[in-house]
This record gives C-alpha cells, structure tokens and sequence, in this order.
C-alpha cells in the first residue's frame, strides 16, 4: 500500500474532505464502527466534520479517527463485515480493495500528532488484497485518477515541509505558533519544518 504521512489540524480536515467530495458520489466510511453499532458512511465535509472529530487526537497516538473513502467510479459499494466480540458487543469494518484510506492524528495538548492517507496500487492488490470487493472489481484507471486528484489536493494545501512530511496550512500556523510535530505511532519522534 502507498501510504503518505501528513500534519493537519481541525480546519485542514474541513479543506481536505472539501477536496474529497469534489470526487463524484463520494462516501467516507468509518473504518470500524462504534460498539454494536453500524458503520456510518458521510456524504458531505460538514456531515464527516460533525460525525468524527477530525483533527483532534484525544489519546496523543496518532491514530485517533479511521476511514475510508468510497468512490463509485471505482468499485462497487464495500463490504461491510460484522465482527462478533466477546461478551456479546459487535462491531462492523468496512473493507474493499479500491478503498482510499486516512487515519487522522491531529491536535493533542501542545502537539500535532501525524496523519496518514494511503491506497493500493493495482500491482500490490493483485499481490496482498484478499477482501472484497477484490482487485478485479476495481476501476483502476479511476482509481489512479482519484489519487492522482487527491495528492494534488494534498499538495495544494500544504504550507509548508516537515522532513518530507506535508505540513498543512492550519498545522503549520499551530506548529509556528508554539505547536510540536509528531511523527510515528506508539514510540513518536518530534520532527520541524524545514527551513525555507
């Protein structure tokens, strides 16, 4: 999978799925839903904005919010798998391989945990994509375009570079106004914006 890492905060988010939902037909999916609940799917920034919480990381890991956008030029609707838990609680996952994936970091105290967005390519969903819909129900020609759109997107938002990582443009005013950026889960490691 190609995963790229990024910092955003609250604000970025709304300008990121703003970019997403110019996608035609676009659903943002909850990767795993709440406790015996079913998995919500979003149409609108303000709606996914509302429901998630994106931009704020709660914990400080790094992996505060999980989703998954749908496109249906892509692939057929996700499957939408129930897992039975111990004690009798249920959860529901959503899964396919045309799936583009984000898992948000954000606003933690004084800091800016990573963020990441990723897909498969065709080649490493021919080779590890094993749900379904499979890699031969993907419109990979739309799929590639989507990415291609939305790493535009990502680029056209970004203020500025930590390492390689993109700084988006509310992040890096946080990060200039005292904000520390991390990058990594569990065991995380202060990065800083590159000098211009």
């Amino acid at each position: 999978m190609t995963w790229s890492v990024f910092f955003a905060v609250e604000r970025d988010f709304t300008d990121l799925l703003d970019a997403m939902f110019r996608l035609e037909g676009g659903l943002l999916y909850e990767e795993y839903s709440r406790n015996s609940t079913p998995a919500r799917a979003f149409g609108t920034s303000a709606e996914a904005l509302a429901g998630l919480g994106l931009g704020t990381d709660v914990a400080g890991t790094g992996h505060a919010t999980q989703c998954a956008l749908w496109l249906p030029a892509v692939m057929p609707r996700p499957h939408i798998k129930r897992i039975d838990m111990v004690g009798g609680s249920w959860r529901e996952t959503v899964q396919g391989c045309g799936l583009i994936w984000l898992r948000t970091g954000g606003r933690h105290e004084s800091e800016i945990t990573e963020s990441t967005i990723g897909w498969f390519t065709e080649k490493a969903a021919q080779q590890m994509c094993s749900v379904e819909p499979g890699p031969d129900q993907v419109n990979w020609e739309a799929h590639k375009e989507s990415c291609a759109f939305l790493t535009k997107a990502m680029r056209s938002l970004t203020a500025a570079k930590a390492r390689k990582f993109p700084v988006l443009t509310h992040a890096s005013a946080a990060h200039s106004a005292g904000a520390k950026l991390f990058h990594g889960m569990g065991v995380k490691e202060e990065v800083r914006v590159d000098a211009a």
